[in-house]
């Protein structure tokens, strides 16, 4: 499978990550940040995908790592200390798995991640193909409130 791919403009929202090929070669970009003195604007970026210089890179393993969740094998990922669980009812701890088509499985726990545990729900089963889109819907599941990036912080 390729690390990156075309998106479609209708993936686009406030705070979408994505690259966009220059002279220089590919750079990080957000949707509405300013770079350089250029500002990212959806008419940019619709000009961009149709000329070929915009790539998306696949949801991997360092951006999952990144959002505060930590490996435990065979594409599972569970919840680190950088989330705030106080705002989802019910659950203690989360639970991730990913696979290479780009499906995710988000599933929420009352006590401990394991097999064995019986008080657990699912909270999401369905498609998630980038960074950005796994911030959204993170956000929207209440696991999460806001996410500022490392590099952002600097």
């Amino acid at each position: 499978m390729d690390k990156y791919y075309t998106p479609e403009i209708e993936e686009f929202h406030i705070g979408f990550e994505y690259e966009f090929q220059t002279l220089k070669g590919w750079e990080k970009r957000k949707l509405n940040e300013v770079y350089h003195g250029y500002y990212c604007t959806l008419s940019e970026v619709d000009e961009g995908l149709k000329e070929g210089n915009i790539r998306v890179k696949y949801l991997d393993k360092s951006d999952i790592e990144d959002l505060g969740f930590e490996t435990m094998g065979s594409g599972w990922y569970k919840n680190s200390l950088k989330l705030d669980l106080a705002e989802i009812p019910h659950w203690t701890n989360i639970a991730l798995r990913t696979w290479h088509d780009s499906s995710l499985f988000i599933e929420g726990y009352r006590g401990e991640i394991n097999s064995e545990n019986e008080d657990c729900g699912k909270l999401f089963d369905g498609v998630i193909k980038n960074k950005s889109e796994l911030i959204k819907l993170l956000i929207q599941l209440r696991i999460i409130t806001t996410f500022v990036s490392d590099e952002a912080k600097h």
